[in-house]
């Protein structure tokens, strides 16, 4: 049984096998900028949703993707077995946040809203390809907006209401 089921937090997703010792690739939510690499355990949750807990051996960055080791999965075979899994971690295990700081997995689901109050859409994903991080909001129609998670642009956050304010128009894309 998972002590932490109801706090866990996916952090990553398994693309598959990494050389011949079983290490995983793993494609890292919130790029470099996640705790992953610091943590001692993670939960695999595989595509059946089965849970499994695993100690983290070592874990380093080979381009935009995180190599994880983990203790018990050392063959090519296993490591492969593992695609799609989700990577995660308890909330409670994360390191405490400043008084205006928040983490990226907090942001998705939020409403988002522009300076003149209307709904852009929702948050469904926080990403880094390097200059700087976005967000992916999908509006109620369909289409998605990637906007930048930069002061320019971020006028306010409530995470209490879950509403993200930001300086974009709608017919931004």
């Amino acid at each position: 049984m998972n002590e932490h089921a109801g706090d866990l937090v996916e952090l990553g997703t398994v693309l598959g096998a990494y050389g011949v010792r079983g290490a995983l690739r793993v494609r890292v939510a919130s790029g470099r900028e996640s705790i992953l690499p610091s943590l001692v355990r993670v939960h695999l949750i595989d595509r059946d949703g089965v849970d499994r807990q695993h100690e983290i051996v070592s874990a380093r960055w080979h381009g935009e993707h995180l190599l994880l080791a983990l203790r018990g999965v050392d063959q090519r075979e296993d490591a492969a077995a593992l695609r799609g899994a989700a990577v995660s971690a308890p909330r409670s295990v994360f390191p405490p946040l400043q008084e205006d700081e928040f983490y990226w997995v907090d942001l998705i689901g939020c409403r988002v809203e522009n300076r003149a109050g209307q709904v852009l859409g929702t948050v469904v994903d926080v990403d880094d390809h390097g200059a700087a991080p976005f967000v992916s909001v999908r509006a109620a129609d369909g289409p998605e907006h990637l906007i930048p998670l930069v002061p320019a642009y971020l006028l306010g956050l409530d995470l209490q209401g879950r509403v993200l304010r930001v300086d974009w128009q709608t017919e931004w894309s």
